[in-house]
């Protein structure tokens, strides 16, 4: 596998019909909520006889075309769409002179942008010759969000990419980026009581939750962490040593998860506080609050290498958070 290629992959295999075909997967088997991946679906088509494998790791190379739908908010994922057209989309932008599209030339290649019924700039098409999808991505990231960064500085207003597909003809391959969704839970525990304390704690994990860019959602979640190590958890402790009550200190270690990032793995077993200020800390806060990476680059949130690290380590930080917050809320109730 690519070595940028740090999204879980699902496959579906589908019989091409001359109806758009379409399937029902299961919720719990697209991942944990909330993080990004991706679904392949393979066509299959009289006389081609390759094997499912063959086509999915193909590395020739070829042309890979790249649809993006644009949106005015952020996207809510409720079904996963594989014949997205320039009417699925949306935007604050409008083509100059009535034109039906803009045609964009850059350094790493050329796309269009084109309307939907209203007029708006809605659907972004770029093509590359390149080896695998991963590649194909990175080459659409470092083509079309600059210019789409540019656009939204010039004009004032916000710019989402709604939903990405790339088209693989030569291997009948279609693959999405999706976020996987979140499913409806029946509310429980309506008599546990809120603890004050733990305002601020609530108030930031709902703003990851709502936001849309992993590099906020990361910092949110880092300010969590950074609050139940630190200070929090040492008021507790003096408050428990002046009402001299004896508190059992949690035991926190990264645990493993089916869906982790190999390049996370190696902390999977060591104390979650190591793991906070020797890897969140230096190679993904500090980047974020100071805008400088640890190398002493800029950091620059439509590169696909740092796109790629923020949204490798959300299911982690969220998991230690959920963690934190766990134990946090045990303390206090021994508090009381």
């Amino acid at each position: 596998m690519n070595r940028h290629e740090r999204r879980r992959q699902k496959a579906l295999t589908l019989v091409a019909m001359s109806d758009a075909p379409s399937a029902q997967i299961p919720v719990d088997k697209l991942g944990t909520a909330g993080v990004p991946a991706e679904l392949s679906i393979l066509a299959i088509f009289p006389g081609d006889t390759r094997p499912d494998s063959e086509r999915l790791t193909d590395g020739a190379n070829r042309p890979i075309k790249v649809y993006a739908v644009l949106s005015k908010s952020p996207p809510i994922i409720d079904r996963i769409k594989g014949d997205t057209t320039a009417d699925d989309g949306a935007s604050y932008l409008l083509a100059p002179s009535g034109a039906a599209r803009l045609d964009f030339a850059c350094s790493g290649g050329k796309f269009r942008v084109t309307n939907n019924h209203a007029g708006e700039l809605s659907f972004v098409e770029f093509e590359c010759i390149t080896d695998c999808i991963a590649a194909a991505r990175q080459a659409f990231q470092r083509t079309v969000l600059p210019v789409i960064d540019h656009l939204s500085y010039v004009n004032n207003c916000p710019i989402f990419i709604g939903s990405i597909r790339f088209d693989d003809v030569k291997n009948h391959r279609q693959t999405i980026d999706y976020v996987s969704p979140y499913r409806l839970n029946t509310i429980s525990n309506l008599s546990e009581a809120l603890n004050e304390k733990m305002r601020p704690v609530y108030s930031m994990y709902r703003e990851a939750k709502n936001a849309s860019s992993n590099f906020y959602r990361f910092l949110c979640y880092y300010k969590i962490l950074e609050w139940l190590f630190g200070k929090m958890r040492s008021d507790v402790f003096k408050a428990a040593k002046n009402r001299s009550i004896h508190l059992t200190k949690p035991k926190q270690f990264v645990v493993d998860h089916p869906e982790l990032p190999n390049h996370i793995r190696p902390y999977v077993g060591k104390p979650m506080k190591d793991f906070f200020d020797n890897v969140l800390t230096p190679q993904f806060r500090d980047a974020v609050a100071h805008f400088v990476t640890d190398d002493g680059g800029i950091l620059d949130m439509s590169e696909p290498e740092h796109l790629e690290n923020y949204a490798g380590t959300i299911l982690i930080s969220e998991m230690c958070v959920r963690a934190a917050i766990a134990d946090h809320e045990a303390l206090l109730r021994q508090l009381q």
